[in-house]
């Protein structure tokens, strides 16, 4: 099986319209979403309802868990507390009911997928150090995971975990990333992010995993960021949501 993987779309149709253009041309068997949809972008319905068309799987984001009331905002920043309270009044009950029905996680064979940490998947905990990984890896072992996937950092990397030592794999490479996973280790993939690159390359990412021949190709898109950034300002949203847009960051 062959499937493609997005995540942290963030109602940036731009991104989502190339990356979608580019994962037709692969011919994945299914799309799944990491989570996000929503939250800092000017286009949640859009979005959303090209998710629920095109993906077949599909995962609870905490932005997304914000809007149908399953987390509060008190940990998000200022920016995207607005960002979340402008979403609300942008969606429709169609939208809301179906961001209310995703699940935390999902698993394919030896294979899950999480938003953020699969450990306790409701509490959203990042990815990013080693300490997590090392809880994430013995979590897996108890429960005969292979590879976990993630979103949420917006960082494209990959961990492995190879004769008790954890390595880092950067998966951010100038057009393509490519691996090869090794039927003895165990991996975490954080799969980047469609709409709001946070690892210093603006481009969208998306990813396809082979999950017979056990390898994972990452790539990055070029949008129209412009077209984005104009339409978060013309939104009233803060500034600084659309001016990360064009660093990555």
């Amino acid at each position: 099986m062959r499937i493609a993987l997005i995540s942290d779309i963030h109602a940036n149709l731009e991104a989502l319209r190339e990356v979608a253009a580019a994962i037709q041309k692969e011919k994945p068997d299914i799309i799944i979403h990491l989570g996000d949809v929503v939250g800092y972008g000017a286009d949640p319905l859009e979005c959303c309802r090209w998710v629920k068309e095109h993906c077949q799987v599909s995962l609870l984001g905490n932005h997304d868990a914000v809007i149908v009331g399953k987390m509060d905002t008190s940990y998000f920043s200022a920016h995207a507390r607005i960002a979340i309270e402008w979403t609300a009044r942008q969606i429709d009950i169609e939208c809301k009911t179906w961001l209310e029905s995703l699940p935390y996680t999902y698993m394919i064979d030896e294979f899950l997928f999480s938003h953020g940490s699969p450990i306790n998947p409701d509490q959203f905990d990042y990815v990013l150090d080693y300490d997590t990984a090392e809880e994430i890896f013995r979590f897996m072992v108890k429960n005969n995971v292979k590879i976990v996937f993630v979103g949420h950092s917006h960082k494209a990397f990959l961990l492995e975990k190879k004769e008790g030592e954890i390595h880092l794999v950067d998966l951010n490479g100038n057009d393509v990333s490519e691996f090869h996973f090794d039927e003895e280790n165990l991996y975490i993939v954080s799969v980047g992010s469609v709409g709001q690159p946070r690892d210093f390359d603006p481009r969208a990412y998306y990813a396809i995993f082979d999950t017979e021949k056990k390898y994972i190709v990452a790539k990055r898109v070029v949008y129209d960021i412009k077209g984005a950034a104009d339409k978060i300002r013309d939104a009233g949203l803060p500034e600084v949501l659309a001016d990360r847009l064009y660093m990555g960051r």
